[in-house]
Parts: structure tokens; C-alpha cells; sequence
């Protein structure tokens, strides 16, 4: 031990204790405390002493060693005080990371909001448009007398009404607000009840291909939203093929495990999908991340709202279930619609009662 006059008052107390415990259970005594040295100034010291035991296991004496410590304690002090100015300026790295993310995302949403509301001021001031030129033509006739034309104008004004009353209709899909109708559905006889509609709405250059699985599991849904979505899905595919093409409408049981769910924005479980393929252009990377935007489209000014896969994105979403698109340039593309399985009443329960609902 050192003299107990050189060491730091400080340490004095801990020092004298651990000492006195390492006495009397006759243990190794291992401190760190400061000694002073001839000029007075202190030095950390790691202090250790060994009892030495006879044959009869009594101590006769204790060995010990004062190692100076003083360097490496500065430098594990200067460590301490590099390791927090590190963590603070990571801290507030991250901080001005967190702003500037959030800075970016809410200019992505004022963007996103400015093309929104544009697309709509643009639409909706065509429909208008159409409104009051019909009123007026037909407050003029009114006046002059001549009223032989009034049904024309009446019904200009009355479709440009029905065009707006469509238009918040796809938009309240796309905003998932739409009231919906769902009962128990099998999609593959939806499906064939449509086929005839299909082929006469892609016309004659396109060969209409389906594949329904067999046992193909019921899903609740609206089935003329869905209808609605895959007359649009083929519509938008057989526009993507200008020179005729191969249209495919495929359908089938999947099981998603949490990794293929979450791929898709879903909750594991069990999914039927209704996919619409095409031979045609395919999309790049970038038009895949903003196809499901409202009135964003590719086709020219004047054949397009933009709201067709909103919409179908929309409805799957509201369905409890996700839309996808799969495509690449020159090898076509593929849309799929992922709807929850149904397991209540049977779709061909609910198909017989509407037939008879439905009959004269």
C-alpha cells in the first residue's frame, strides 16, 4: 500500500475501505486512486496487492504493485468526450436529415395536390363549359322564339351533367369513398358474363384470351365496381396496342405469406387475383410509379381522363384488397387486382337469387 498521506483525500475513504474488507476476507485488493507526487501534482495509479499464505493457509504477507494509469485514463477521458460530440453531431445530423426529408415530402404532396386540382379545374371546366353553352344557346332560342332545337341543347347539358357526375364517381373511388354494393362473387363467372362486352370493346384486331382457375375461391366485392375496373383494365390494354395484340384475362387463388404481402401492400393471407395482360408497348419504371395517379395519363389531350387505373386502384383498395402493375418496355403489360377471400355464403348462392331478381 501507499502511504495513506500521498494519496488524494478524495480517494482516501474508498481507498481505506476496499483495503479493510480485502484484509479481512483475505482477497486481492485491486483499486485506482490518485497518488501525489513530489511536486505536488496527482496521477491515477491501479493499485493491486496479493496475499502471500503459508502452509497453513495463514497470510504472512501481502505483495503489490502501483501501476500508472494516468495517460490511459486521459485518453479514455478524451475517447468519453469524442464518442459525445460524435453522437451529438450524428443527433443533429439526423434532425436536419428528418426536416429535410419532411420538407421533400410535403413538397410532394403540394405537387401531387397541384395536379390534382388541376386536372380537376381542367375537367370540370370543360363540363362546365358544355352546361352553361347549352343554356345559353337555349335561352337565346327561348327568346327568339325558336324552340324547335331545345331537346338538342337539353341533352348536350344533361350528358355534360352525367360526364360530371362520372367524373366524382371515379374520383370518390380513387379516394376510396365511393358507396359500395359487395356481396359474394366469383370472378370467373363474372368474368364470362363480360366476355362479349370485352371483345366488342377491344374490337376485332385483338384476340381475347381468358384462363380462370378451376376452383377459383369467392371474394366479396361490388361486381359492377369490378366490372367497371376490368372493362377499364382492357381498355386501357388494348390502347396500349395500336396495332392489335393478344389480350389475356387470368384469374386465381393465391396464398401470400408475409414477405409476397408485403410486396404488395397487404396483409398475409389468402387472395384471389384478376389480372389483365397485353402484348403492347409495356411502361417504364417511372410511368409504373404514376399510373394509379389521378389524370395522369399517357395517351394524347382529349383521349384520356387519367382516371381509369385511380379509379380500379381505388376500388381495390376500399375492397380490402391492392391493384399492381407489372410491366416492361416492349413486353407488354400486366395489371392485377389482389381481393380478399370470402369465407361466408357462397357465390353461387348469391348468384341464383339475383337471377331471380333479376327475372321478368
Amino acid at each position: 500500500m501507499s502511504k495513506a498521506g500521498a494519496l488524494a483525500p478524495e480517494d482516501l475513504p474508498d481507498a481505506a475501505a476496499r483495503w479493510t474488507l480485502a484484509l479481512h476476507r483475505g482477497e486481492v485488493y485491486e483499486t485506482e486512486f490518485r497518488i501525489r507526487r513530489a511536486d505536488g501534482s496527482y496521477r491515477w495509479f491501479l493499485v493491486r496487492s496479493v496475499p502471500v499464505r503459508g502452509a497453513d493457509g495463514a497470510i504472512l504477507r501481502w505483495i503489490g504493485t502501483n501501476t500508472d494509469i494516468e495517460s490511459a485514463r486521459r485518453q479514455a477521458a478524451e475517447l468519453a468526450t469524442l464518442n459525445a460530440e460524435l453522437e451529438e453531431q450524428v443527433k443533429e445530423r439526423t434532425t436536419e436529415l428528418m426536416a429535410a426529408e419532411e420538407t421533400l415530402r410535403q413538397s410532394q404532396k403540394m405537387e401531387a395536390v397541384g395536379q390534382l386540382t388541376g386536372g380537376l379545374a381542367h375537367d370540370f371546366n370543360n363540363i362546365l363549359a358544355g352546361i352553361s353553352g347549352s343554356l345559353e344557346v337555349m335561352s337565346t332560342r327561348i327568346a327568339q322564339g325558336r324552340v324547335g332545337e331545345i331537346d338538342r341543347y337539353l341533352n348536350g347539358a344533361m350528358g355534360a351533367a352525367k360526364r360530371a357526375a362520372g367524373l366524382t364517381q371515379r374520383l370518390l373511388a380513387f379516394s376510396r369513398r365511393q358507396t359500395l354494393d359487395p356481396r359474394p362473387v366469383n370472378i370467373n363467372a363474372l368474368v364470362n358474363g363480360m366476355l362479349d362486352l370485352v371483345v366488342r370493346s377491344v374490337g376485332p384486331e385483338i384476340e381475347v384470351e381468358t384462363a380462370g382457375a378451376a376452383g377459383l375461391w369467392t371474394t366479396f366485392v361490388d361486381p359492377g365496381q369490378l366490372e367497371n375496373a376490368l372493362l377499364n383494365l382492357c381498355i386501357n390494354a388494348r390502347d396500349a396496342m395500336p396495332d392489335g395484340g393478344k389480350l389475356t384475362i387470368e384469374t386465381s387463388n393465391r396464398w401470400m405469406d408475409e414477405r409476397a404481402a408485403r410486396q404488395r401492400g397487404l396483409q398475409p393471407g389468402q387472395y384471389v387475383s384478376l389480372c389483365v395482360s397485353d402484348s403492347g408497348t409495356g411502361m417504364d419504371p417511372d410511368v409504373i410509379a404514376r399510373a394509379f395517379d389521378p389524370f395522369f395519363t399517357t395517351k394524347p389531350i382529349g383521349q384520356g381522363t387519367g382516371l381509369g387505373l385511380s379509379m380500379v386502384y381505388g376500388f381495390a383498395g376500399q375492397s380490402g384488397g391492392a391493384a399492381r402493375i407489372y410491366s416492361e418496355i416492349g413486353k407488354g403489360s400486366m395489371v392485377c387486382i389482389y381481393l380478399p377471400r370470402h369465407a361466408g355464403e357462397t357465390a353461387a348462392e348469391d348468384e341464383a337469387l339475383q337471377a331471380v331478381n333479376d327475372a321478368p
